[in-house]
């Protein structure tokens, strides 16, 4: 009679040669090979069975043991990290997220043909080299949302992983690609070079096994370390340029791959991101410089060309309303402001940054490098001295020093003044622009030409301001409706001509709040019956 494990080894080792091998005719290792590898599973099987009742192997972290191990730098393996229960959860989640609308697809390539690995995708729809809120290369349909219990479960694997509670706690993903390999998947060696957040990502593997293959971030060659991800493990990249790929699957199970990770900071293109964009931006500069020595520092605006920070280690990287301080050993500060265009873009470092004309800045250490495109601001001046670029600015909506009571002061300080001028006022309270000042004021039901002093308690302006800019500090989008769907964001800003979602009116967009600033800066959007009063002029 047969050893059940070496039957059952010999059955893996053909199945595991022939999934690697999709598309082309299967073929078998020759039986004196196949032999060896059938009596080493076996053997490791038989291990395994040891180890499961209370012995235990040295150096075991693959398909039978569960231990933690880093199988290359950044890369941790967890084996066995879900319970059964919590795999049964996940796994039933997938089975309502992969239908229709914006269901499970093969990805069409840029090439003409199609991913092998079927996949469908929570709070942003990833296609190659961008990302959308709609299955725009299926049925076009508004994409699932994000739900937060995966958020947590990404957070708790982070803490599993390196036992550092801080890193777990800022972990924010948004983004999550769930992908489905049957027997004829497979998944070539690849580099997410398009995922510019240095944040890590989380890859859950449920159902049979595979094999994963960790990669280096020069080239698909050697050296890289294969490693068998049997259910419930789970592995998470820090540097997400790392080449990796899945050579497949055995075909008489089927296998799911979750990925969690952050997506890219978005916001629309010639409308000036608002306090909670800034400070996310923030968070993915200090992931990227905080901590590291600059290798490289090149100011290309002509007061700060000769500028060389080279050598000195970035302290920390922080927001101030809709301003960025990058403060520098030595006492020194870098000053930047998006205004309406610019925006930061973070890489893996060694690449040479482009040849184009709207780069401001590039700072770059050994590991990433961070490159400020169309900056309205940017000045070094010192640390002691932040006052001059900051100081006039009022209490910061995200700021951990914020000070409601004084808020309300400054808003009420010109009691004459339009309600929707003063709330984007900066020296009143840092962070708040047009969408937040058009959300907040629908909210409350005051008009945006209401005097200050008329539009009676100021303290809950104040505060639903601040919570609408917290609750969508950590995503990527604006969403004030509570729905996250592709133009259910908001109530009323963007939406002008629309029937407003409370009473049915049409929504009015005016290009003025009050006196200054061109239109497109002032833009206000409001619904006359929900908010009565004065109008613009």
């Amino acid at each position: 009679m047969r050893d059940g494990h070496a039957e059952a080894a010999r059955r893996e080792v053909g199945d595991l040669v022939r999934a690697r091998l999709p598309g082309r005719r299967p073929r078998r290792c020759p039986l004196p090979r196949r032999r060896r590898l059938a009596a080493a599973v076996a053997q490791r099987g038989r291990e395994g069975g040891a180890a499961r009742r209370g012995g235990s192997v040295a150096g075991m972290s693959g398909l039978f043991g569960l231990r933690r191990a880093e199988i290359v730098p950044g890369a941790v393996h967890l084996p066995g990290w879900l319970d059964v229960p919590e795999q049964q959860r996940l796994v039933a989640a997938c089975r309502e997220w992969v239908r229709p609308p914006a269901g499970m697809r093969h990805t069409p390539m840029p090439s003409g043909g199609q991913m092998s690995v079927q996949t469908v995708c929570l709070g942003w729809h990833w296609m190659p080299y961008r990302y959308s809120r709609t299955a725009d290369d299926a049925d076009g349909s508004p994409v699932k949302p994000f739900p937060g219990w995966l958020a947590d479960l990404g957070r708790r694997a982070l803490a599993s992983a390196y036992a550092d509670p801080g890193q777990a706690d800022s972990y924010a993903p948004d983004v999550a690609l769930i992908n489905y390999y049957d027997a004829a998947a497979a998944m070539g060696m690849h580099a997410d070079k398009e995922e510019r957040s240095p944040a890590p990502v989380v890859s859950v593997s449920l159902g049979s096994t595979c094999v994963f293959r960790f990669g280096n971030a020069e080239s698909r060659r050697k050296p890289y370390q294969d490693v068998t991800l049997n259910r419930a493990a789970r592995h998470r990249l820090a540097r997400r340029t790392a080449q990796h790929h899945a050579a497949g699957v055995r075909p008489d199970l089927t296998a799911v791959s979750l990925r969690v990770l952050p997506g890219p900071v978005r916001w629309h293109p010639g409308v000036m991101p608002e306090g909670d964009v800034v400070w996310r931006v923030s968070r993915q500069l200090a992931a990227a410089l905080a901590g590291r020595t600059l290798t490289r520092s090149d100011f290309r605006v002509p007061r700060f060309a000769t500028t060389n920070l080279t050598g000195r280690s970035v302290r920390q990287a922080l927001a101030r309303g809709k301003h960025l301080l990058i403060r520098v050993d030595g006492g020194v500060t870098i000053h930047t402001h998006l205004r309406m265009d610019g925006s930061w873009r973070i890489q893996p470092a060694g690449r040479y940054p482009p040849r184009d004309h709207r780069i401001r800045l590039v700072l770059a250490n050994a590991e990433w490098q961070a490159v400020g495109y169309l900056l309205g601001v940017v000045e070094v001046l010192p640390t002691a001295r932040e006052d001059r670029a900051v100081g006039h600015l009022g209490p910061d909506l995200l700021g951990q020093d914020w000070d409601a009571a004084e808020a309300v002061r400054r808003l009420g300080a010109e009691p004459g003044r339009p309600i929707g001028e003063a709330l984007l006022d900066q020296r009143n309270l840092a962070g708040i622009g047009n969408l937040y000042k058009s959300e907040v004021l629908f909210l409350r039901g005051i008009s945006p030409w209401r005097p200050a002093g008329e539009a009676g308690e100021l303290e809950p302006v104040v505060d639903l301001a601040r919570r609408l800019l917290e609750a969508n500090k950590e995503r990527a989008g604006q969403v004030t409706t509570g729905n996250p769907a592709r133009g259910e964001e908001t109530w009323v800003y963007g939406r002008a001509g629309h029937a407003c979602r409370r009473c049915g009116a049409r929504v009015l967009a005016d290009g003025y709040a009050g006196r200054g600033g061109p239109a497109q800066e002032r833009v206000t959007f409001w619904c006359p019956s929900c908010q009565p009063g004065p109008g613009p002029g």
